[in-house]
Formats: C-alpha cells, structure tokens, sequence
C-alpha cells in the first residue's frame, strides 16, 4: 500500500488502483483440540484446510484435506470461524 501510495505522489496514475485486499490463511484440526492457524504444524493435523479470501469477504479459494480421517459440517464450520479469525487480525 505504501508502495502504491509513493507512486500516486509521484503522479504515477491519478487514482490508487487497488479494488479490494486479499488474506490467505492456513487451519488445521486436531482431535484433541479446537481448530486454530497453522503454519508447520499442518502436515500434523487431521484436517488441512487453505481459505483465502477478499476484503469484501468474497472467497479466491477454499482447499481442505482429511489428512487421516474424514471430518463433518460441523468441524468444518469450526475451520471456516477459525479461518475467518486468522484473516481479520
């Protein structure tokens, strides 16, 4: 952004052109605990799971692995919270 707004200050181009941000976040699930962001830690979990998403809270991508069971709506409802709480912050 500070990069874009250095150009516009040059005269680069009148309007910022930038339409919406996007945040990429990574979940995983354990069975022996709540859904949380995971970084290293996914090649470990039950479940693995990407979601990236716009500004505007428009989804790019939703990619989601039982590494070694299947999981239900109701864990993956609890991935999609916890990946919305990891790309707010």
């Amino acid at each position: 952004m500070e990069a874009l707004r250095y150009l516009k200050g040059k005269g680069s181009f009148g309007e910022l052109p930038l339409l919406d941000f996007v945040a990429a976040t990574s979940v995983a699930s354990w069975r022996r605990g709540a859904p949380r962001p995971a970084y290293e830690e996914d090649s470990k979990a039950e479940v693995d799971m990407n979601v990236v998403k716009t500004g505007r809270g428009r989804f790019v991508e939703i990619q989601g692995t039982a590494e070694t069971t299947p999981f239900s709506e109701e864990e993956l409802a609890q991935l999609m919270a916890a990946a919305d709480r990891g790309s707010s912050n």
